[in-house]
Formats: C-alpha cells, structure tokens, sequence
C-alpha cells in the first residue's frame, strides 16, 4: 500500500529583524514596507490540507504559525527517511517569494528564487539538496505559490526515462519531484480575497476532487481559467526520474493509478 504524507506552509509574515540581519542590503526596502504581511497564505495552506484530507492522505500537516527554515527542513528530512518507492509527499507553500544573488553562479540571470520562511530564506538550490535525499521511486509534488516562481530550464525540461537522475546544483536527484509553481521567476503571485490567487483557481479546478485528469491536463485547465492573467502565468515542470507513464499518473492519487485505455 503507498503512503501519502502531505505538507503544507502558510507564511503570513516574516520575522522583519532576522531578514535586517540576514540580508543587510535589505534593509532600506524592508523599513520601507517589502515583504509586508499577507493574511492569506495560512488559509491557503489549510485549503491545500483540504485537499490531502479529501484524498486520504496518511499523514497530514499544516504548519501556519512562525515557521522556521529549520522546522520545514526537519519536517522533509522525516518524509525523506520515511517514504519509499511508490509513496508521494504533497508538499506547498504559500507565502512571500523572492530572487536572491548566487554566491556561485550556476543560472544565466545569477539569481536564486527563494521562499520568504519565517526566519530565513529556503532557496530553490536547498530544495535540490533535500529532493537529492529522497529514495528512487518517491514521488514529490510541489505546489509553489509564492511570487517569483522556479520556472523550467532547458536542462529541466528533458526527459529523462528509467533510473537516470538530473543533476541540480550537485545534487543528483533520484525522485520524481514535480513543480507546479503560481508564476514566472520574474512576475508576482495575487491575492484574490481571502485565499492566494494560485490557491483559488486550484480548488476552482479541483472542484472537490471531481477532476479525475492528469497533471499535464490539471496543469492546462490552470493555464485555461479566466482568473489565470498574461502577468501570473503558471509554471508546470519535473526533475529527476522521468519516466513516462508519470505524464499519465491521476492527480494527487497516493497509488500509481493510471488511467484505462
């Protein structure tokens, strides 16, 4: 039997004096108002919990409140000791976004895309790191939904079939890890009332779990629905093992339940 653990991060606001700290060069924006609170991503994490539960899930958390690097890095290192080929941790985060300088450049722009925790950033080469630790066969999902999302590369976007990781940052990944992001690194995530924008399509398109498609179907009935502008395009990529029958896999089904001819 798979077993499902879902994961799911709502960052309303960030520890304003770790950030002066951390980031000095910062400063004058954060004084200024930059990263001001959001109110909305603790709802959307519990709407993608919503989903989880809806789906049976074995293991389902929440975190909403002062969220820590350290703490998400503790919750992925459990999953990654615990899952084993077959199995699928559903992962989101919802919350601030940013693009920060490489201390070694390995993108054309020099910029890392990062999510705002509470006390730290957690950027896009750690989650290499942490999706290098998971066993050949674990499938992760990711749902970013912050602003300046991880878009694919050439390098992503090849596919790679039977047991041949892709190599990011150094960190050879093993796992098929599937992104599907709010945005473009270079455009903002919206807000629509009490819910992030990306969060709400999602559940307009999830429709209570009656969509039974595939990701790449799921992933253009997102790009399809009117609240989806020219200026917050979705993004929709995987890493590591690629095989393809996971083109075909129904979305956030514990179990490799395909679909029938």
């Amino acid at each position: 039997m798979s077993r499902g653990i879902a994961l799911h991060v709502g960052v309303d606001y960030i520890d304003r004096d770790a950030y002066r700290e951390n980031y000095p060069r910062w400063k004058k924006k954060l004084d200024g108002g930059w990263l001001s609170p959001l109110y909305v991503c603790a709802n959307s994490a519990r709407a993608f919990g919503d989903i989880a539960m809806h789906h049976q899930f074995d293991t389902i958390k929440v975190l909403t409140h002062e969220v820590t690097v350290a703490a998400l890095e503790s919750e992925l290192l459990h999953a990654a000791k615990t899952l084993e080929a077959g199995d699928l941790l559903y992962l989101s985060f919802s919350g601030h976004g940013v693009q920060h300088p490489q201390e070694v450049r390995t993108e054309v722009d020099g910029l890392h895309e990062a999510w705002c925790l509470y006390d730290n950033l957690l950027t896009d080469r750690q989650l290499y790191y942490w999706w290098s630790r998971f066993r050949p066969g674990v499938r992760v999902l990711v749902f970013s939904d912050s602003c300046c999302g991880d878009e694919p590369t050439s390098e992503l976007t090849a596919r790679y079939a039977g047991h041949n990781p892709i190599v990011m940052e150094g960190f050879p990944i093993k796992a098929t890890v599937r992104h599907i992001t709010a945005c473009k690194e270079n455009q903002e995530a919206k807000i629509s009332q009490d819910l992030t924008l990306f969060s709400r399509i999602i559940l307009d398109v999830w429709d209570k779990g009656s969509f039974q498609g595939s990701y790449p179907d799921f992933f253009q009935e997102l790009k399809r629905h009117p609240k989806m502008s020219f200026d917050q395009k979705a993004q929709h990529f995987v890493l590591g093992d690629y095989a393809d029958h996971h083109l075909e896999e129904v979305i956030f089904s514990k179990k490799w339940r395909l679909f029938a001819d």
